[in-house]
């Protein structure tokens, strides 16, 4: 059985482990790793482990989420799950992980357990970008979360949800019913949900869509995912929770769309300490719906607010009161950024983050924008990304084209620490129908 646990450990010695592994590796195979295809390396590298260990660990899982992120890594302290650590252990030192090195200490509160296949602090790794004179521009990659898309984050705290009433059923005896959900969606979000929800059998997603704001891939995907889709005109009128339950046949259910029966700030609570506490001069992040900007601002306001810090929290409070925060928006609907046009978004006005851009927790230049699509800023942040081997669509780089847009208007200081929120691309291959 694969143990979820996660340990805190230290990070020099999560990196000597990590080396004598690849070290260990390249001497029996013959194999230099900077001279060979990253996926194939890792990919032996494991095999090698699993035919000596007995135990496997994912070679993706090995490549992003230790070898990538501990190179940008700069604190002291990090977590990983156990089974990963114990592997690399006993391919290195015959021995579990605390039979060799400290242990930091595990506190079951402020533990993660997303990525539900391999459970980590940061989730995703941050990438540094060679683009232009840029001397401290990174992306944090959500591209590598399960379905290739941040959504997977709020699909997690869906299927929480639904453990909640699995505990009221199995421990406290309760008659309870799984309540089907409803969700408005351009695709990503109802296909994260959907995923995990048909990986633990529980009800399909009752999903509204706008097929003039989906592509055609998107919307094969929704179908062959087992989603019950319901077409219509999202421009007719604004849905009201009421509505979305009605327009879905689904009485007795719950609406995702509003999130008043899962806490919204929760969705990407874990995230948002992942990108402050890299300490951005500047952080630019899609805004299409809001909820992520506003998870952003939330926590960043209640963390410079408090005098006890989250667990979680370990970013630098000064750089984080004058930092810069951009929304990147899409103005019309005939945008190629689909994600992040909404006619009748609750979050659509730059009024509505006005609280935290003038409450001193960032700096008060920070501000909602439209990606001038007329200009080539998106054409060049999608080729940028691609030179630097980041998965990624026109609405997930969006951030990239917005620093590009702002970079002579804001004065940007191309050596201050940038941060570019990449919400991904949707691994569409997960939904083919096979």
């Amino acid at each position: 059985m694969i143990k979820k646990t996660i340990m805190k450990v230290y990070t020099d010695d999560i990196n000597q482990l990590l080396n004598s592994a690849i070290y260990k590796h390249q001497k029996k195979s013959g194999k230099d790793l900077a001279q060979s295809k990253y996926s194939e390396f890792f990919s032996e590298l494991c095999e090698s482990i699993h035919l000596e260990t007995g135990t496997t660990i994912n070679a993706d899982t090995l490549y992003k989420q230790f070898y990538i992120r501990m190179k940008s890594w700069d604190r002291s302290e990090i977590g990983f799950s156990v089974d990963y650590l114990n592997c690399l252990s006993q391919y290195v030192h015959k021995k579990d992980y605390n039979d060799v090195f400290k242990v930091v200490f595990e506190d079951e509160n402020e533990i993660p357990e997303f990525p539900w296949e391999h459970p980590a602090f940061p989730a995703t790794p941050t990438i540094k970008i060679h683009c232009d004179d840029y001397k401290n521009l990174w992306v944090k990659d959500e591209s590598h979360n399960p379905t290739g898309v941040c959504k997977d984050r709020f699909a997690w705290e869906v299927f929480l949800y639904y453990r909640s009433l699995m505990k009221d059923i199995i421990i406290k005896k309760k008659d309870v019913k799984f309540p089907r959900l409803s969700l408005i969606s351009s695709g990503n979000a109802a296909l994260s949900i959907q995923n995990i929800l048909r990986i633990h059998g529980l009800p399909n997603l009752k999903v509204i869509v706008d097929k003039k704001f989906i592509d055609d891939g998107v919307y094969l995907a929704l179908k062959n995912s087992g989603c019950e889709i319901f077409p219509y005109n999202l421009e007719s009128k604004r849905l009201t929770s009421e509505d979305i339950l009605k327009e879905t046949n689904n009485r007795d259910g719950k609406d995702l769309t509003y999130g008043y029966d899962i806490e919204k700030l929760s969705y990407y609570d874990w995230m948002a300490y992942e990108i402050l506490n890299l300490n951005p001069q500047y952080c630019f992040v899609p805004f299409g719906s809001g909820d992520l900007m506003k998870n952003i601002m939330e926590i960043n306001h209640k963390e410079l607010m408090s005098k006890r810090s989250s667990k979680r929290f370990f970013g630098n409070k000064e750089i984080l009161q004058k930092c810069k925060f951009f929304g990147a928006r899409a103005e019309n609907k005939n945008t190629r950024m689909k994600m992040l046009y909404a006619k009748f978004n609750t979050l659509n006005k730059k009024e509505d983050f006005r609280y935290f851009f003038d409450k001193g927790t960032c700096s008060k230049e920070s501000d909602i924008v439209f990606v001038n699509e007329k200009e080539k800023y998106l054409d060049k942040a999608l080729l940028v990304a691609k030179k630097n081997g980041i998965t990624c669509e026109a609405s997930g780089i969006a951030g990239l084209a917005l620093l590009f847009q702002l970079r002579d208007e804001e004065k940007i200081n191309p050596e201050e620490k940038i941060i570019i929120v990449n919400t991904g691309k949707i691994n569409l291959k997960l939904f083919d129908g096979n």
